[in-house]
């Protein structure tokens, strides 16, 4: 039998900060610190983070399936070639990290922070990010589907380009100047719910 993930960060943080080829299954961690760690080709099942510190954590082809990470620190986190399905991450904050190749799926993520974070060749599907802060975020090649963005903040976000026709964006929440919406793809009711934001009544 392996050893839990709290033996392993205690070894990890005696040598290069480094986890590698590991399955944790069903562990409950609490209070752990993991930030500024490496994790490559492990794979977190059932897991339950609480009150653990994961800022500046760095993730190489990871799984985290049926997960808990609500309001768990995440900022300035990497996660390239990853897969996250199913998990809990309301109220987690995810600013100003970057995301590459990686798949999120069926996870909760309302009233999440993600400003100033970067999503390049990603895939977002039956997400609830309702709610969440996503000022400043960019994304790149980045394709959403059938997600919750009800009342997502989006202030001076980068979105051209992106297609939400098949997400709900009622409530969003945008500057003043309306640009970022420039670009953006939505579908014809979509855009007839936009248009409140420009004050036009159309009838």
């Amino acid at each position: 039998m392996g050893n839990s993930l709290a033996e392993d960060i205690q070894l990890a943080r005696e040598g290069d900060d480094e986890i590698k080829n590991a399955v944790y299954e069903r562990e409950t961690a609490a209070s752990l610190d993991m930030s500024g760690m490496s994790f490559q080709d492990v794979r977190f099942v059932g897991c339950r983070f609480i009150s653990c510190d994961m800022e500046r954590a760095a993730f190489y082809g990871c799984t985290f399936d049926k997960c808990d990470f609500s309001n768990i620190p995440l900022r300035e986190s990497y996660w390239k070639d990853c897969t996250v399905t199913g998990c809990k991450g309301g109220g987690s904050d995810l600013s100003r990290s970057t995301l590459k190749n990686t798949l999120i799926k069926g996870t909760h993520f309302a009233y999440g922070l993600f400003s100033e974070s970067t999503f390049e060749g990603c895939t977002l599907r039956s997400c609830d990010m309702s709610n969440a802060l996503l000022s400043q975020v960019r994304l790149s090649r980045t394709e959403l589907k059938d997600c919750k963005l009800i009342r997502a903040e989006l202030f001076r976000a980068s979105l051209r380009g992106v297609d939400l026709r098949d997400c709900d964006i009622s409530g969003i929440v945008v500057s003043r100047e309306l640009a970022e919406l420039k670009g953006l793809i939505v579908s014809y009711d979509q855009a007839a719910q936009l248009a409140g934001l420009m004050g036009l009544v159309i009838k």
